[in-house]
């Protein structure tokens, strides 16, 4: 549980900032209008208004401790070298609006090596852990800046009363958890089971690795996400990772506001009691699940998700544990394909091993295959070094892909298809590029496999590949899977949106037609494809019905639900009740295997989609 801070009302805490050199024109106009600021600061009595001039006034403490300068056209401090940072505190101006106080008192520490900035230092949100148990205490934040930052001599009186509010302060830092900018992390698993239970509130689980990109990236992107945050505030967020990464005060730098010892002791709770392991004992990270009341598991998500599929999960849970729940979905928020609903992935069905392998791991294995020294085991180590997001592993797969000699005739096979087919299932999203070299191939096989692999990939970047390998195929069987991909790869884009429209309702082919009604299922929501679902379900054939029916299911909105009980009772026992009963299935328990056979039979699939559907 995360320890109460202490409220301390203390004086304006004033940041200074000494010795700070710009470079250029525009640095020389900034320190220019730095030193007029502290003129204006120094001859202002504590009654006056702030002016708008001064820097200062333009600094504002946002949401989660962020300090934003919102100075219209004011400088920009780049290419700064930031010697020495001191705490100050200072009194109040007539508007409430904090200035730094002409009085002594502070403390300061120097910065090793000049602390150069490498990029921007007031031109985006900075985070400033030290000031964050202040601010909940009623203090602002400003910033000094000039050739004489060091404030000047005081009375005795002040000195002292600025010195015991540092020291306050100092006791507020030590004994408040930090929040940082980021999700705020509890510390005790037990605990957040029993404050769950009496408050009905979602617990919300990460679970982490280390050395691995797509853990990186969830850490460093998504759970720093406005949208995240806020709606994290709405759970009990624990993070389960099994190492340590401490920071100078002994707080955990990667989940702020924990120790380390806690969310490794999370990460075995969730192992022993939640998650099932593979042969190797190995679990799946990145892994996202959400507890209700009771404990149990209500929403899961397997492997690395984008802010807007993390943002979906979110929204779901909450409401599914509170169905009075007023939160909104956020504007491009969508399911991701991997979704459980009541439950939580199978480590031991997937080929790849459970945990993707760590860089260093990947590296010595690629060296290991390239020199020869592998002793049998060569495809099962194929299939670990895809799993890697690394450009290593995407080189290595890349040549390997080039070296391997084709099939029989057709392609009927060709080791290669077998492999773009893993990339498909097992890869991260990056390795498109692997697969694109196959998009406009000689050989059919090979075409039709990179389009299923593209559309199970589902990587933005690869949207251009995709429109360009649909423009040239000639060969109906394999458009279909590229109008898929277009649907997946982009989801958020408008060009794609308009025209899978289209198809939806025009094209003259109807397997091309079916296909498109399918691919509407992975745009991002909107009232345009709704009315075009709803109108394609009350009014089309029974073959697009049911493709209406399928792409229902890929939203996972619960709105269909009453829509699809009527469709299965209106027609049983034929292909339009099995896709709506599929499709029932689906929105109530979030897999999307029960689509399998659905698709076979109205859209009709022959490669297999393992990434979606499972083995």
């Amino acid at each position: 549980m995360a320890r109460a801070p202490v409220r301390i009302v203390v004086p304006a805490l004033r940041v200074h900032v000494e010795g700070l050199r710009h470079g250029g024109r525009d640095g020389d106009r900034a320190a220019r209008r730095a030193r007029r600021v502290e003129r204006e600061d120094r001859g202002r009595d504590d009654g006056e208004e702030c002016g708008e001039s001064s820097h200062a006034r333009d600094l504002r403490v946002g949401r989660a401790g962020r300090v934003v300068c919102r100075a219209g056209g004011g400088p920009r401090y780049t290419r700064g070298r930031v010697d020495r940072i001191g705490l100050g505190f200072g009194h109040r101006c007539g508007h409430g609006h904090g200035r730094p106080a002409d009085a002594g008192g502070g403390w300061g520490a120097a910065l090793p090596g000049g602390g150069r900035a490498p990029r921007p230092t007031w031109s985006r949100p900075i985070s400033t852990d030290t000031a964050c148990p202040l601010l909940r205490a009623g203090a602002n934040l400003w910033s000094g800046i000039g050739p004489d930052a060091a404030p000047a001599q005081a009375p005795r009186q002040v000195a002292r009363m600025q010195a015991l509010s540092l020291l306050l302060g100092l006791l507020a830092l030590l004994a408040s958890p930090r929040p940082g900018t980021g999700i705020a992390w509890q510390g005790s698993f037990e605990d957040c089971l029993k404050r769950s239970a009496a408050e009905g509130t979602p617990v919300f689980i990460a679970i982490n690795m280390d050395g691995e990109a797509a853990n990186e990236r969830m850490v460093a992107q998504v759970y720093t996400d406005d949208t995240i945050i806020e709606l994290a505030d709405s759970c009990l967020a624990l993070a389960a990772s099994v190492s340590p990464h401490p920071a100078w005060d002994g707080e955990c730098a990667r989940f702020p506001g924990i120790v380390c010892d806690e969310h490794r002791s999370v990460e075995a709770h969730v192992r022993r009691r939640i998650l099932k392991a593979d042969a190797g004992a190995q679990i799946v990270a990145p892994q996202h699940l959400f507890l209700g009341p009771n404990g149990d598991v209500v929403v899961s998500v397997a492997y690395e998700i984008t802010a807007s599929e993390l943002a979906w999960c979110f929204v779901t849970a909450i409401r599914m544990v509170d169905p009075g729940s007023k939160v909104r979905l956020p504007s491009g928020a969508r399911a991701p394909k991997r979704l459980i609903l009541n439950g939580v992935a199978d480590a031991t069905a997937g080929d790849g091993g459970a945990a993707p392998l760590t860089r260093e791991e990947a590296l010595t294995l690629i060296k290991a295959m390239k020199t020869g020294l592998m002793r049998g085991g060569r495809h099962k180590a194929l299939l670990r070094i895809l799993t890697v997001d690394e450009p290593e592993a995407r080189d290595f797969l890349e040549v390997e892909l080039r070296r391997i000699p084709g099939g029989r005739a057709g392609g009927r096979d060709d080791p290669r298809a077998n492999l773009i087919r893993q990339i498909g299932v097992l890869s991260p999203p990056s390795y498109w590029a692997v697969v694109a070299e196959f998009a406009t191939s000689s050989d059919d096989k090979l075409r039709a496999e990179a389009a299923v692999a593209l559309e199970q990939l589902a990587a933005p970047k690869s949207l251009k590949q995709v429109r360009t390998a649909l423009g040239k195929e000639k060969d109906p069987a394999i458009a279909k899977n590229w109008i898929r991909a277009l649907g997946t790869t982009g989801s958020g884009d408008k060009r794609t949106r308009k025209a899978l429209l289209k198809r939806a309702a025009k094209d003259k082919d109807e397997l091309l037609r079916v296909n498109a009604v399918v691919a509407l299922g992975s745009l991002a929501p909107g009232a345009d494809v709704d009315t075009m679902l709803r109108m394609i379900f009350t009014e089309g054939q029974p073959v697009e019905r049911a493709a209406a029916a399928c792409a229902m299911a890929f939203t996972r909105d619960p709105k269909w639900i009453e829509l699809l009980e009527q469709g299965a009772a209106d027609a049983p026992d034929t292909p339009l009740s099995d896709a709506c009963k599929a499709a029932l299935q689906v929105l109530r328990r979030g897999s999307l295997a029960p689509l399998r056979g659905p698709l076979r039979q109205t859209a009709k699939d022959v490669i297999p989609r393992k990434r979606y559907f499972g083995n």
